[in-house]
């Protein structure tokens, strides 16, 4: 979960993974000229992502092309629902445990 937050923590890759969705695959030329940022900047932001696992790299004669990896984007979603699923579930026990504010006490 760490890597993911930290892959996602940032603009620029959000950006990166929204223009992933949707345009398929991409050069880093491509990225930074719709991201605005440079091309330095793009491979050390894509690299992010790649070691997160969230996007995957094809080479196309001198090119590097990237795209989404789908599945694991699939596996985060479900494991982000779970886990704040469970984030609620302790909440809500804790304020059931919490005497109401203004009762009455003994």
């Amino acid at each position: 979960m760490r890597s993911y937050a930290r892959a996602l923590g940032s603009g620029t890759r959000l950006r990166i993974l929204q223009r992933l969705a949707e345009n398929a695959e991409q050069g880093v030329t491509e990225l930074s000229e719709a991201v605005g940022r440079s091309p330095p900047l793009m491979s050390w932001h894509v690299r992010r992502l790649r070691q997160a696992g969230l996007v995957r790299a094809r080479r196309q004669g001198r090119e590097v092309r990237y795209s989404l990896v789908a599945e694991r984007l699939e596996e985060l979603h479900e494991e982000l629902t779970t886990y704040l699923q469970h984030l609620a579930q302790v909440h809500n026990t804790q304020s059931a445990e919490r005497p109401k504010s203004g009762a009455a006490k003994p």
